[in-house]
C-alpha cells in the first residue's frame, strides 16, 4: 500500500525489509493521507452533509444537479457503441474454419463426444445459442447511450467528503480547502477515452447545516429501474426505490509512501523494496470497522489526499503522459486528491457506470490547480488489474 500510523512505524518496517539506508528519504517523501472504511447505513437516516459513498447527496439549495453538456464532437463514441450493436447482431466467429476443425480433431482424438464437439463448434464459430431478451436488452441499452450521448445528461453521484470535519484529523493535507463540501460525480453514460475526465469535482464553501438532501434526477432513476450493468436487464430488486442505503466513510490517517521507489533504487534493491510495497506488513495502516461492528463495511482502497496507491503503472503518469518519467520520488506537479474502489454493496444507491469495474479510479489535480481551487481541471484515471 504501504501506510503507516506514523513515522516510527514506517522506520521499524523499512528496517525489517533491509532498507534502513533509504529510510530517511523515503520518510522525506511521505504525505499525509485520510483512508476510509466504508460502512453501510440507511441514507435517509444519515446526517446531512455526512461524508459517504452513494445515497442522495447534500447540495447547497441553489445549486444545480450537476450536468453533462451533450459532447461536442461524439462521432468516436458513438462509432464504438454502433459497432458493440452489430457484433451483438452479427457474432463473428472467434477462429478461422480450418483451425476449428483442427481443434476437434484433436479433441475426437482425446475421446470427446458428438455432443461435447457440437458444442465446442458452436461456441467457436461464434454460434453458440444466445437469449434474444438479453441482446435485445444491452442493444436498446447501447442505443439509450448514444442518444445520451448527444444531449444534455445528469451526471451520477459518487461522493461527498466533509472538508471541514476531515481536515481536523492529522491526515489531511494541509493544501486541501478546510472548510466546505467536495463533492464528486461521474458521467455514467461514456467509455474512458483518456483524453476527457469522466469524473466532476464540485467544492461548496458551505456548512453541512446549509445543505439540502437532493434526490437524483428521475432520467437516472429510471435508468436504473431499466438496466443494471452493461445493459443487463435490472431484476425488481435493483429497482431504484428498493435501494435505500449509502456508504458512511469512517476516517483514518496515516502516512502514504510514493509508489514512485519501486522504480528509483538501484538494482540490488530494487527487489526489497518491490517486496515491501506488494508485501502484507502488520506495521503497515489497515482500517477496519471498530470491534464488534456487525454492520456491512470495509476497506475498498477510498482515500483523500496522500499519495495514490497505484496498481498498475504511476497515476500520475497515467494523466500525465507528456510529463516524462517521475525520476525523483515525491517530485510531480501532480497531486492525488481523492480515490476509490469500483466495488460497491450491494443496496447502495448508485448508478453503474461502463467505465467501473473492481478497480479503482485516482482522481488528480496539479498543484498550482488545487491551490487557486480549480477542481474544474482535475483529471482521473482507471486502474485494474
Amino acid at each position: 500500500m504501504p501506510v503507516f500510523a506514523d513515522t516510527q512505524a514506517l522506520r521499524e518496517s523499512l528496517r525489517k525489509a533491509g532498507l534502513s539506508d533509504y529510510a530517511r528519504r523515503i520518510e522525506a517523501s511521505v504525505r499525509p493521507v485520510v483512508m476510509f472504511v466504508r460502512r453501510q447505513e440507511k441514507d435517509d437516516t444519515l446526517p446531512v452533509g455526512t461524508s459517504k459513498m452513494a445515497g442522495n447527496p447534500d447540495l447547497p439549495p441553489d445549486a444545480p444537479w450537476p450536468m453533462r453538456p451533450a459532447l461536442a464532437a461524439p462521432e468516436r463514441h458513438l462509432a464504438q457503441l454502433r459497432k458493440q450493436i452489430e457484433d451483438i447482431r452479427h457474432p463473428k466467429p472467434s477462429m478461422s474454419a480450418s483451425d476449428v476443425e483442427g481443434l476437434l480433431q484433436t479433441m475426437r482424438a482425446s475421446g470427446a463426444t458428438e455432443k461435447d464437439l457440437a458444442l465446442m463448434r458452436d461456441a467457436l464459430r461464434g454460434t453458440k445459442r444466445r437469449d434474444p431478451k438479453v441482446d435485445a436488452s444491452r442493444i436498446a441499452w447501447l442505443q439509450a447511450r448514444m442518444a445520451a450521448l448527444q444531449t444534455e445528461f445528469p451526471l451520477a453521484f459518487i461522493a461527498q467528503l466533509d472538508l471541514g470535519q476531515l481536515s481536523a484529523l492529522p491526515g489531511f493535507d494541509p493544501k486541501l480547502p478546510r472548510s466546505g463540501v467536495l463533492f464528486i460525480f461521474m458521467d455514467a453514460m461514456r467509455d474512458d477515452d483518456g483524453k476527457t475526465p469522466l469524473h466532476h469535482v464540485y467544492w461548496h464553501d458551505a456548512r453541512p447545516a446549509a445543505l439540502r438532501r437532493r434526490e437524483w434526477p428521475v432520467e437516472l432513476q429510471r435508468w436504473n429501474d431499466r438496466w443494471s450493468s452493461y445493459g443487463h436487464p435490472a431484476s425488481p430488486e435493483e429497482a431504484w426505490s428498493r435501494l435505500p442505503m449509502a456508504d458512511r466513510l469512517l476516517p483514518h490517517s496515516g502516512l502514504s509512501v510514493p509508489h514512485h521507489w519501486k522504480t528509483a533504487l538501484p538494482q540490488h534493491s530494487s527487489k526489497a523494496i518491490w517486496a515491501w510495497f506488494q508485501g502484507a506488513d502488520p506495521l503497515q495502516l489497515s482500517p477496519h470497522l471498530p470491534p464488534g461492528d456487525t454492520a456491512h463495511g470495509g476497506n475498498f482502497g477510498d482515500r483523500l489526499g496522500g499519495w495514490p496507491d497505484d496498481i498498475q503503472g504511476h497515476a500520475e503518469d497515467d494523466v500525465d503522459p507528456a510529463g516524462g518519467h517521475i525520476a525523483v520520488p515525491g517530485q510531480t506537479p501532480w497531486r492525488h486528491l481523492f480515490s476509490y474502489g469500483g466495488e460497491y454493496h450491494a443496496g447502495a444507491r448508485r448508478s453503474d457506470s461502463v467505465a467501473s469495474g473492481d478497480g479503482n479510479h485516482f482522481l488528480m489535480i496539479r498543484d498550482e490547480d488545487l491551490a487557486q481551487r480549480r477542481f474544474d481541471r482535475v483529471r482521473d484515471t482507471y486502474q485494474s488489474t
